[in-house]
């Protein structure tokens, strides 16, 4: 399924970013954290608001 693959993807991106952001930029993992799981909050909420209102709306 294609959304299986996005998810892989948006797996290994982002910890790809962590890795960049840690060993390399010097963040702590309690900088990398917060952010990215205040995101990943704000990301779900428009996709489950995306994905609920097709299904509540009439048809035409």
């Amino acid at each position: 399924m294609p959304w299986e693959s996005a998810l892989i993807a948006a797996i290994v991106a982002a910890s790809m970013l962590a890795y960049v952001a840690h060993d390399d930029l010097g963040f702590t993992r309690q900088e990398i954290r917060t952010p990215s799981l205040i995101a990943a909050g704000i990301i779900g909420l428009l996709l489950a608001t995306d994905h609920f209102g097709n299904k509540l709306r009439k048809p035409e």
